[in-house]
């Protein structure tokens, strides 16, 4: 009985690299994720599985930005920012980039996702 209800369930996996953390040096991101984002893209690649790579997306917006800029996305946890983690705002801009990556990989969903396109100031 399982195995009939699992054949009615159809799932199409997707993958989402790391979202890059908000640390700069140099005026510029520091790319400490890229290991984890290329295994992740090598993964989707030997097993035909789309991949939303959110780590380059992220580093190529941060890069536009200032440390000061992307601070508005972080996690405070006092005395000092959480650069890992996200506050409701930056929830809502890179969830928004994932939400609008998956509809462009997977056309037939464009229906259920919610929300109107969140800028990161």
């Amino acid at each position: 009985m399982r195995e009939s209800a699992m054949a009615l369930w159809v799932a199409v996996p997707v993958l989402v690299t790391s979202l890059s953390r908000r640390t700069y040096k140099d005026g510029k991101v520091v790319e400490d994720l890229n290991a984890y984002a290329q295994a992740t893209r090598e993964v989707g690649a030997k097993n035909d599985i789309t991949v939303i790579d959110l780590n380059r997306i992220s580093t190529a917006m941060l890069d536009k930005m200032t440390q000061a800029e992307a601070d508005k996305f972080d996690r405070v946890t006092q005395p000092k920012f959480d650069r890992t983690h996200l506050n409701a705002y930056g929830k809502k801009v890179f969830g928004r980039i994932v939400a609008d990556q998956l509809v462009r990989s997977q056309v037939e969903l464009g229906p259920d996702v919610v929300g109107e396109l969140v800028k990161a100031n």
